[in-house]
């Protein structure tokens, strides 16, 4: 809405033909829902603000197959690519521009795309008329840019070191590039073009290509497994609050006795399909899991399975990269989130929860935590993070369970995608450091803190499954 403004004031002409609208449709009355589609100007001036600058500046898909960009750039079957959402083809702002599909993209396309955009756009329009119903915007005669802000070109980023062993220091603030060239590097060059030097990548997307069997997507039962994969998925997303709390177990068990039942009349599960999408069959144990009401098994899920179970789950936690594991489509961490709500809460009575979670009863960063989770409040997680960041709780803090909680509350909340990647290989790395045998894993799946939910939420905002 700023930048909205912004434009709004530099062009006068546009700003009195929405004044003009507002007055004849609304007046001095206050909006009503019937007034927003009466109001195509308003609606012209948000979306192409929008255009320009969109509310997330990119977003990452998978290629399903190999593409030639421009006649110079191969995306391999397999690669992740970071889509530039703003239009910028055409940098003049003009509320009357025409809208090109897949070209406006600002709250993404596709089955993943922002579930908020309608909403969004009408709390624009009813803010911008309120703001316009009560005061005036004027544009300032003189702009001072403050001292070591600078406008960069595309044309200038190599000179200022953008994408080639990383930025100046006096530039490292000012540069917004969600360019596929600058956050993951440029693809390869085709044989046989002679084109001028690109910058090498500054992430090697070899550590982000998915591993093929990891996706599953390859044997005689691929379909098979792909369809469990979307009703594992779908238990997840379409039950509602399985993010931080235990999905019911009618549901968990009809999910995994269907799953069972389709490999298993499809022959998935036969000897000569031994070797045959070992993720998926780690993922059907992971969640039946949390069918198991033995407690004494429960509180050694990890070991009591044994090292045929043991080994690919530390695997996946602690050498395969996350965004890897996020763009198989496999829920991995929605599933290992399942399992700790599971185990917190057949365990509560027979355990010291306490020294689990490293906190005491008047934990307030802990307890904040909790207290947010039936609701699924992301944003109260958030605002306990921070203020738990800036005054540590004196009264028990967590230790390891609540630092690395912080950290993926702050990676769940981060829109930049390269910030919230950078976090990602942050908490994969202090994983690593927390976790080196089954019985560690056991005890962190144990801990009432909603890590797991935390980073399945962040890790699975890239998956393309």
């Amino acid at each position: 809405m700023a930048s909205c403004l912004c434009y709004l004031c530099a062009h006068p002409d546009c700003k009195a033909k929405l004044l003009k609208e507002i007055d004849e449709v609304v007046g001095d009355d206050q909006i009503r829902w019937e007034h927003l589609s009466q109001m195509p100007y308003l609606d012209w001036c948000i979306k192409e603000t929008m255009r320009l600058v969109p509310p997330a500046v990119g977003f990452m898909r998978q290629a399903r197959g190999p593409q030639l960009l421009g006649k110079k750039w191969r995306i391999d079957a397999g690669m992740p690519v970071i889509v530039n959402a703003a239009w910028s083809s055409e940098r003049k702002w003009d509320p009357k521009r025409g809208r090109v599909w897949f070209a406006y993209i600002p709250f993404a396309v596709g089955p993943r795309a922002c579930i908020g955009r309608e909403f969004t756009v009408v709390e624009q329009k009813v803010t911008m008329v309120t703001l316009f119903q009560h005061f005036d915007f004027q544009r300032p005669k003189e702009v001072q840019v403050p001292e070591g802000y600078k406008t960069v070109r595309q044309a200038e980023a190599k000179s200022l070191g953008v994408g080639c062993g990383g930025v100046k220091p006096e530039y490292l603030h000012i540069l917004r590039f969600v360019y596929v060239y600058f956050m993951l590097g440029a693809a390869e060059i085709s044989p046989g073009k002679a084109e001028p030097e690109i910058c090498p990548r500054s992430v090697p997307l070899a550590q982000l290509a998915v591993p093929e069997d990891l996706e599953c997507q390859k044997g005689p039962h691929a379909a098979v497994w792909s369809n469990v994969k979307k009703s594992f998925r779908a238990l997840l997303e379409d039950t509602p609050g399985a993010l931080f709390n235990p999905i019911p177990e009618a549901q968990v068990k009809t999910a995994v006795d269907q799953a069972i039942a389709q490999v298993k009349a499809a022959g998935g599960f036969d000897s000569s399909s031994t070797n045959e999408c070992g993720y998926g069959k780690l993922a059907l144990q992971l969640l039946s899991v949390c069918l198991v009401s033995d407690p004494f098994a429960v509180a050694q899920t990890v070991q009591s399975a044994g090292e045929a179970f043991a080994s690919p789950v530390l695997t996946l936690l602690l050498d395969i990269p996350w965004v890897a594991t996020a763009l198989s489509g496999w829920p991995l961490f929605g599933l290992l989130a399942q399992v700790s709500l599971r185990k917190a809460d057949v365990l509560k009575d027979m355990v010291d929860q306490e020294s689990i979670d490293g906190v005491s009863k008047g934990s307030t960063y802990f307890n904040a935590m909790r207290g947010a989770m039936p609701s699924s409040d992301l944003s109260a997680m958030a605002d306990a993070t921070l203020t738990y960041l800036n005054n540590p709780d004196p009264t028990g803090d967590g230790g390891v369970l609540g630092a690395l909680t912080a950290l993926a509350t702050q990676a769940a909340v981060q829109s930049n995608v390269q910030e919230r990647l950078n976090l990602i290989n942050g908490l994969q790395e202090a994983m690593k450091k927390a976790v080196h045998t089954s019985q560690d894993l056991d005890l962190m799946l144990a801990t009432r803190w909603p890590l797991w939910s935390l980073i399945h939420f962040t890790v699975d905002a890239i998956s393309v499954g």
